[in-house]
């Protein structure tokens, strides 16, 4: 186990040990194999919410379904105890500048600053910083996304709708709202801190995103209506704000 992850929960350790042990026959054709997000970040990590975001570069095509069945397979056999294993980044080094899309908007900082390389190059060193056009085109793509994801929570939801899945809508949103305001933030918890000390929002508001932080941190996946109303208001507000964004 990497020395940066000896601290993850043991039933995380143990998962990630098994998807390591079986994808080891593939590590020849994997360019770069890293954890990205917030199991790269102690601080950041939450027991039972969390997930282990894997980032795969390969050149052989072939290996990519038998990589994300290994994956299924292993959140199959613990899906009681962890979130399970994401092959959410996979790309295909061929003939395209694979790493100039990789570092992209906002998610060059998601990447450069939650990264822990577990076998092959640090692919960071290949990425250039974004223009500021290119973040707010992420910004936009991004916004566009969520306002359809969005329409779809009707008033009758929120009866239902948990904090744990409020707060996987809420902290992504606030990531791409600090990078629009020039603050690009890796964690939760820099998220927060940066809103505080430059006062972005209310303190009302303020006070719904850490509410919904305590209660993913103790892992208490509650049911609030009146906090998850609040909260759609708050997310809507902010998106409101990002969709006026032009490249012009």
């Amino acid at each position: 186990m990497h020395k940066n992850l000896e601290w993850l929960p043991q039933t995380y350790r143990k998962a990630l040990k098994n998807f390591l042990k079986q994808i080891k026959p593939y590590l020849k054709e994997i360019k770069c194999l890293a954890i990205v997000g917030s199991a790269a970040r102690r601080e950041d990590f939450i027991d039972g919410w969390s997930d282990i975001d894997m980032l795969v570069i390969t050149k052989n095509r072939e290996i990519i379904d038998e990589i994300k069945r290994i994956a299924e397979k292993i959140n199959e056999t613990h899906s009681k105890t962890i979130r399970g294993i994401g092959i959410i980044s996979l790309w295909i080094d061929v003939d395209i500048d694979v790493y100039k899309w990789l570092g992209t908007g906002c998610e060059y900082y998601n990447i450069t600053k939650n990264f822990i390389l577990l076998h092959g190059e640090d692919i960071r060193k290949l990425l250039a910083e974004p223009s500021r056009k290119e973040i707010l085109k992420s910004i936009i793509i991004f916004t566009e996304s969520l306002e359809k994801h969005l329409s779809k929570i009707k008033e009758e939801m929120l009866e239902k709708i948990s904090s744990h899945e409020i707060a996987s809508i809420l902290f992504p949103l606030l990531r791409f709202y600090l990078c629009y305001k020039g603050h690009p933030t890796a964690s939760k918890i820099e998220i927060i801190n940066t809103i505080k000390n430059k006062q972005l929002l209310t303190m009302k508001e303020i006070q719904i995103i850490e509410t919904i932080f305590q209660d993913i941190l103790k892992g208490r996946s509650r049911i609030d209506p009146k906090l998850n109303r609040e909260a759609k208001a708050l997310i809507e507000k902010i998106i409101s704000k990002l969709s006026n964004i032009t490249l012009d």
